[in-house]
């Protein structure tokens, strides 16, 4: 009996301790105010961002006695309801948005320590109107931003990494910020001030070899905004060239940070001794994405990419490539090329995909001479059920007029052509 009276008490205890905090987490939670920590009806809260909405819009369109009244009413707003005015300008048309946030900013470094103050308590704000009004403060924002650089609030470091690279203070002290905060634990403030390194080529490229860890970051956007950054400024690290050229290649990584690793290869000096190797692979690979990038990133090199053009022939004659128009827009740069385009251009003219026959019968166009073989086979093209195709047919055969086959089809394609642009050019041809 002594037992059981003993549990019972302790159960009763216990429900005892459980009961409140049931009873508070079942409980309805007052609504989020938008507007700071305050607590009026939606009504007059409405009421309330109306009246700074149209004190800004007097201060804008006015005559110089009730401007200068709204100003001061703007300012005492300012100065006693900071985060409604925040709101107003949130909510506000560009224009009267630009005024509040001016008004803001007279303030200076107070209005900025004010912001940071209501940044740590209210999540609803976007990022971006502190962002504006630090903007206009200007650099001398820039000591209280370093002092904040190490606050315990994600969103105030993050206004901290967005702002120091806005206002381009290049100083010993915004560097060494800049690079505290790029290995900062949350991925946004991290990614921001790795962008910001930018501002800071020589410093950054000193640092490269440190730098380096974050390539191997857990969190994929870090990674890739780092390689980017590094190839950006100029890092010749060996040790960061050969990542860039395992990330470039491999099918193991995120596809976003191949492609990133694919467009920095580009942008690397010097260039990786497997560079071209890398690209054509690339450029042969299966996922679209990974093609165009490769492709993209030949098409930039210009002469420097001359030794690949045998190699992209050969990838065109296979058939196996899956941007086979990309690879005929490159070759025909490269004047040595053109008559092995030719020859590879014709298999592609009845593709199925209407970009690839557009772009092989357009790769003609830059012939100086077409057998009569090429040139049927370009008249052929002006019947192509797609426009697109048509039209390359036309720009291809509008430089071989003389010959009377192509005055001929001309002539015909014109009379029963039903894309009226592409009628009013053959008209004008065959004038």
């Amino acid at each position: 009996m002594k037992t059981f009276v003993i549990v019972s008490i302790q159960v009763l205890v216990l429900c005892a301790a459980i009961s409140p905090a049931v009873s508070q987490s079942d409980s309805p939670k007052p609504p989020v105010s938008r507007v700071g920590s305050s607590t009026k009806p939606d009504a007059q809260h409405a009421a309330e961002l109306r009246r700074i909405l149209a004190l800004a819009e007097r201060v804008g369109s006015t005559v110089d006695a009730e401007r200068e009244e709204s100003s001061i009413s703007l300012r005492r707003h300012c100065a006693e309801h900071l985060d409604a005015v925040l709101q107003a300008a949130i909510e506000a048309p560009p224009t009267q948005r630009e005024i509040l946030v001016k008004f803001i900013a007279e303030g200076g470094v107070a209005s900025v320590e004010r912001l940071i103050a209501l940044l740590q308590k209210h999540e609803h704000l976007p990022i971006w109107i502190y962002q504006n009004v630090v903007r206009a403060v200007g650099s001398d924002a820039v000591p209280l931003l370093l002092r904040q650089s190490v606050s315990a609030f994600p969103r105030v470091r993050l206004l901290v990494a967005i702002a120091l690279r806005d206002l381009r203070v290049k100083t010993p002290q915004v560097f060494e910020a800049i690079l505290r905060l790029s290995q900062d634990p949350d991925e946004s403030v991290a990614i921001h001030s790795i962008q910001a390194l930018t501002l800071f080529p020589d410093d950054t490229v000193r640092r490269c070899v440190d730098l380096q860890s974050l390539l191997a970051d857990p969190r994929v956007g870090v990674r890739t905004t780092m390689l980017y950054t590094l190839a950006e400024v100029g890092c010749s690290d060996r040790a960061f060239l050969k990542i860039v050229a395992e990330k470039a290649r491999s099918r193991k990584i995120p596809l976003r940070e191949r492609i990133t690793a694919i467009h920095c290869i580009g942008r690397l000096n010097p260039t990786p001794p497997d560079a071209i190797e890398i690209l054509v692979d690339a450029i042969d690979d299966q996922n679209a994405s990974v093609s165009a990038a490769a492709t993209d990133v030949i098409a930039r090199m210009g002469k420097s990419a001359l030794p690949v053009a045998e190699d992209l022939i050969g990838l065109l004659k296979s058939g196996t490539s899956p941007q086979p128009h990309k690879l005929m827009e490159i070759l025909q740069r490269f004047p040595s090329c053109h008559k092995e385009l030719e020859t590879a251009a014709l298999k592609y003219f009845d593709d199925e995909r209407s970009s690839v026959r557009a772009a092989a019968v357009a790769s003609l166009s830059i012939m100086d001479t077409l057998n009569n073989k090429s040139l049927d086979l370009v008249i052929e093209k002006l019947n192509d059920h797609e426009a697109v195709v048509r039209s390359s047919a036309i720009k291809t055969l509008a430089n071989h007029r003389t010959k009377p086959q192509v005055v001929v089809a001309l002539k015909d394609a014109s009379a029963r052509e039903k894309n009226l642009r592409l009628r009013e050019i053959l008209i004008t041809l065959t004038k």
